[in-house]
């Protein structure tokens, strides 16, 4: 069988054929953006030169893509996306292996329609040719990987597809109590893309008030707002921790609920891994929390993982330089300065103010100020963002890192210990009968007695990568409706997500509830 290609083999492949005249960026991820378009490409069944014409980031695309499809060929090796168009191709190719095989697939029968691609849909055609006859199963409210071409297009359009089939709409949802099966419902009424039908609860529905409700916290109260949320239903001795999943919009984020319900003692299992403090944005945030507190002894490794990010244009020869000492102090830096042309010089010193920066904020504030003066006054969310905009896919995100180290900033506001403290919680073991945490995108499909949804808030849902608002919603609905007996939505009062007043339904609204120290308008 041939060898599955992982990300790394991936991402060495393409770097090896892409263009050697195309420059290099700081803070940028120039390989990402390929393996993103090599997948629209394939599921998406595009035209290489057309995918490389509508986007920015992909200098070269249409000249690699043969090449790339060949050396994996070479290697005997295969992606995920090459296994369906390779099968096309070869079906394509071959008309006495596509009615050989035609001929053994007369009745298919397809679950989880809503996620297919168009590369899944015409594969699922060619097999089932000349009857099509495909049952599908699906629900186009829960497609949410338009970023790998799914489309509720194809359950729209699904008698188009498959001529002659017939519509079985399933209309109960038989799971959810009253309030959030009524609140979803009138969400998705905000969508226009969708078959047409009306959700209701099952007779057997709980109807209490409080199925769904909504919590808003104030200012960086969003960590002490989950604790006391989780805390409340583990009161109930007939709640176990298992019964209770904890949602969040994207990987980084589940940072803060995972550390604070792990120091106050809840049992966890969690997708979130110790890795995430390795990636680009919070490895620099936490360099230079280093840094500010070492003051006037800085190791040169850290200001090397620093001096890029954000981008000063500092000269090839400066890490070597760096590395001929131990430590750095801010005088010992300016005073490079002064030994190197005036143009180089001036591009030290701005690194020298700017650690100057953290290492007051540092000896004068707590953990929150000093990772504010680095995103903020420093730049480093402004270089995040950056690298957002070409790393490929709204999933991962660096500022979404970043913001995720702030969200347990004050749980440790002590500076010098705050690293030490982040990584001896990672390093507790998970518990499998513990609370789950984990993205809204993992999920699909699964369901527990209480969900809570952390940070619903303004730039996450929808979030401020995402192009396509109707997925998004679709997303929120996700999330809301995995639960069985009640869904809590957590989100910050200044700054709510909109789709908040979106799920006022005929009758009771949900209910939202301030938390004591909550300030700013509350959704409508």
């Amino acid at each position: 069988a041939p060898q599955l290609a992982d990300e790394r083999d991936r991402r060495r492949l393409v770097d090896a054929l892409l263009p050697g005249r195309r420059q290099r960026r700081a803070n940028t991820d120039p390989i990402g953006p390929y393996l993103d378009a090599l997948g629209e490409i394939r599921l998406g069944l595009r035209d290489p030169a057309e995918v490389e014409e509508q986007r920015d980031d992909v200098e070269g695309l249409a000249e690699l893509f043969a090449p790339y499809r060949a050396r994996l060929a070479d290697r005997g090796a295969i992606d995920f996306d090459e296994q369906i168009y390779g099968a096309i191709e070869a079906l394509l190719a071959d008309g006495e292996l596509r009615r050989r095989l035609q001929a053994r697939c007369r009745h298919l029968l397809v679950d989880e329609f809503q996620d297919l691609t168009p590369a899944h849909v015409l594969l699922l055609r060619l097999l089932a040719l000349p009857a099509l006859d495909v049952f599908g199963v699906g629900d186009d409210d829960q497609v949410i990987y338009g970023h790998n071409s799914a489309d509720p297009a194809f359950l729209i359009e699904y008698a188009q597809l498959f001529p002659g089939a017939a519509a079985h709409p399933l209309t109960v949802n038989y799971r959810c109590p009253v309030q959030v099966v009524d609140g979803a419902r009138t969400l998705l009424g905000y969508n226009h893309r969708r078959v047409d039908k009306e959700i209701h609860a099952g007779p057997s529905a709980d109807p209490a008030s409080d199925g769904l409700r909504v919590v808003e916290h104030g200012p960086d109260e969003a960590a002490e707002t989950l604790v006391a949320t989780v805390q409340g239903w583990l009161a109930d001795p007939d709640v176990v921790p298992s019964s209770i999943a904890v949602l969040a919009r994207v990987n980084s984020l589940l940072l803060a609920p995972q550390v604070a319900l792990a120091e106050a003692g809840v049992p966890l299992i969690s997708v979130l891994r110790p890795e995430v403090l390795d990636r680009t944005g919070m490895r620099a945030a936490l360099a230079y929390l280093r840094l500010g507190v070492a003051g006037q002894a800085m190791d040169p490794r850290d200001i090397t993982e620093v001096m890029r990010r954000p981008t000063r244009g500092l000269p090839q020869w400066f890490p070597d330089r760096l590395g001929r000492r131990t430590s750095w102090s801010i005088k010992d830096l300016r005073g490079l300065a002064d030994q190197v042309p005036d143009k180089e010089g001036s591009k030290v010193l701005r690194l020298a103010d700017d650690l100057a920066l953290v290492v007051a904020a540092a000896h004068q504030g707590t953990t929150r100020d000093v990772l504010e003066a680095v995103r903020d006054d420093v730049g480093l969310g402004t270089a995040m963002t950056m690298l957002d905009r070409t790393g490929g896919g709204q999933g991962s995100s660096h500022l979404d890192d970043l913001e995720g180290l702030l969200g347990v900033a004050d749980l440790h506001p002590d500076p010098a210990g705050f690293e030490l403290w982040l990584r001896r919680v990672f390093g507790r073991e998970a518990d499998p009968d513990g609370v789950t945490l984990s993205t809204i995108h993992r999920v699909k499909g699964r369901e527990w007695p209480y969900v809570l949804v952390h940070e619903a808030s303004d730039e996450l849902l929808p979030h401020r990568l995402a192009t396509d608002v109707e997925e998004e919603r679709r997303v929120f609905h996700v999330a809301i409706t995995r639960s069985s007996t009640a869904t809590v939505v957590v989100a910050d009062a200044n700054a709510p997500s909109p789709f908040l007043g979106e799920l006022d339904a005929p009758g009771e609204p949900p209910r939202v509830i301030r938390s004591s120290n909550a300030r700013g308008p509350a959704p409508t």
